[in-house]
């Protein structure tokens, strides 16, 4: 699947996770981080939807898809949690603090390795950018050469 492939899905997941996030109220602090680390995910989503030249780049697809795994994965634990009964849920809590602790680092290494990739890829268009800024002007500068060569035969 190429990059586009995978944005309006993951921006879906994390809408989702959001919104059954606001309604929990116990573990709030583990939702609380969560939360921002979707916030965090999302914009770094959001800005791959105006980047035309990182459609065909395989690394980030690779993270993309990591991320689109950990959100699923995220979404259904939170799932399990918010349909637990509230005495479960008290009973249970240390247990379920650990599983969204799980989440929030998992989400938290996708952050990362979709960041990597799109600073690797960025990397690599500035450097294609430079060798072809470089190899225009190597060639203006030899015209220019060229042409003061030209000028000189005929003042002397």
């Amino acid at each position: 699947m190429d990059v586009v492939g995978y944005v309006t899905p993951i921006l879906d997941l994390i809408l989702a996770l959001n919104n059954r996030i606001g309604v929990i109220e116990s573990n709030s602090q583990q939702f609380s981080r969560i939360s921002a680390r979707l916030g965090k995910l999302e914009k770094l989503v959001e800005s791959i939807q105006g980047m035309g030249q990182i459609k065909n780049s395989a690394d980030v697809s690779k993270a993309l898809n990591n991320l689109q795994q950990a959100l699923t994965e995220a979404k259904n634990k939170i799932e399990k949690y918010q349909n637990l009964k509230p005495l479960l849920k008290i009973l249970r809590s240390s247990h379920y603090e650990t599983k969204f602790k799980d989440v929030n680092e998992r989400l938290s290494d996708a952050n990362e390795e979709l960041s990597g990739s799109l600073h690797v890829r960025q990397n690599n268009i500035q450097e294609k950018l430079k060798e072809e800024q470089d190899r225009k002007l190597e060639y203006l500068e030899e015209e220019l050469d060229r042409k003061l060569e030209g000028k000189k035969c005929i003042i002397l």
